[in-house]
């Protein structure tokens, strides 16, 4: 085998292998590994972990497509968290409203939130750990904090004018001191505001 470059690290292992979009959260996955529990535990962990890491890319009220491979019996599992479309989101209705494209973001385009659903259902039928143990690191990196990279300060950034003239409590949450975080900042997003 050739080694070639690469800006990332070849990950193997004997027990396990874990992959996320943060590091962070592929961390806490593979502790739930460590602890016994299994890939699903460990994907759902990851999971909750990158609802407050990377709020921009994944978030309960979202959508989740997962696939996972049984080895041992050659087969994949698909879990449909997509949600569906209110009823009264239609064509006609939004033709009626004067849309010539329904909306790329925001309120008009959303789905009933099906990520959630997704990965609890999993938790249920095939985890081996419990929804508290599974959640607990999400819910303590949030209250303890993290520092905020590049990416986060960037998608923040992107969104403060619509933070600011829609979504004052995200802009509570999102710009603390009125302001974009910059980046190592520790984000505390558990402090919610308290209206």
């Amino acid at each position: 085998m050739s080694e070639e470059f690469t800006t990332r690290p070849l990950i193997m292992g004997t027990h396990g292998v874990v992959a996320s979009t943060h590091y962070l959260a592929s961390e806490v996955g593979l502790q739930i590994l460590r602890r016994g529990g299994n890939v699903i535990d460990a994907g759902a962990a990851i999971w909750f972990c990158q609802t407050v890491l990377e709020p921009h890319l994944a978030g309960p009220a979202g959508e989740a497509s997962i696939l996972i491979y049984w080895a041992d019996d050659d087969e994949v599992l698909a879990v449909n968290g997509q949600g569906p479309a209110p009823k009264a989101a239609t064509i006609d209705w939004f033709k009626g409203e004067g849309y010539e494209l329904i909306p790329g973001d925001g309120f008009l385009p959303a789905v009933v939130p099906g990520a959630l659903d997704a990965w609890i259902l999993l938790l249920k039928e095939f985890g081996t750990l419990s929804l508290e143990e599974v959640v607990k690191p999400s819910v303590e990196m949030a209250d303890e904090g993290f520092p905020v990279y590049l990416g986060l300060s960037r998608a923040i950034l992107r969104c403060e004018e619509r933070f600011r003239s829609e979504w004052p409590i995200s802009a509570e949450i999102y710009l603390p001191n009125g302001k974009p975080p910059e980046v190592g900042t520790i984000s505390e997003i558990l402090h919610l505001p308290t209206h």
